[in-house]
């Protein structure tokens, strides 16, 4: 019922961004872990607007599961995730970046390679995003060539 009170509410456009930021918080909470399928469903029902608001206003740690989510992922919310403030108290902000890149990548290496390019060429990246990006490539490719050599591995 709440669920579908705040998709309503979102689609009339009544909540602004202060008032939308505690329902996405609980909407992508812990407790909800369970309910993957009905976010996705309700994620969907959102047009690409309201999805961007929502990925807008929601916690850092909660892109990753977000971004996997959307069943439709396009350059702007790619931009927005890639581009989404650090908390200045995130003790480890390469893990929680790196989390957001295998998001990414898992749905879509083509389009994260053309938005990070994008967001760097145009100085939109955050601070350190150049390194992190640079050493996430070096990590895929290890991977690539870790599996290229032993196929049978994880």
């Amino acid at each position: 019922m709440q669920v579908e009170w705040l998709v309503t509410e979102c689609r009339r456009r009544n909540l602004s961004h202060g008032e939308l930021t505690p329902y996405v918080r609980l909407l992508f909470s812990e407790e909800n872990v369970e309910n993957e399928e009905e976010l996705r469903v309700v994620l969907a029902g959102l047009d690409p607007e309201m999805q961007e608001e929502f990925l807008q206003v929601a916690d850092i740690y909660d892109v990753p599961r977000i971004i996997r989510l959307i069943a439709e992922l396009n350059e702007n919310l790619v931009v927005l995730a890639l581009t989404k403030k650090m908390p200045p108290y995130e003790m480890k902000p390469q893990k929680v970046m790196d989390r957001i890149l295998n998001a990414i990548n898992d749905r879509s290496e083509s389009l994260l390679r053309r938005v990070a390019t994008m967001i760097i060429d145009n100085g939109a990246a955050p601070n350190h995003f150049s390194e992190n990006y640079e050493r996430f490539r070096a990590i895929l490719a290890d991977k690539e060539f870790i599996r290229s050599q032993w196929p049978n591995t994880k």
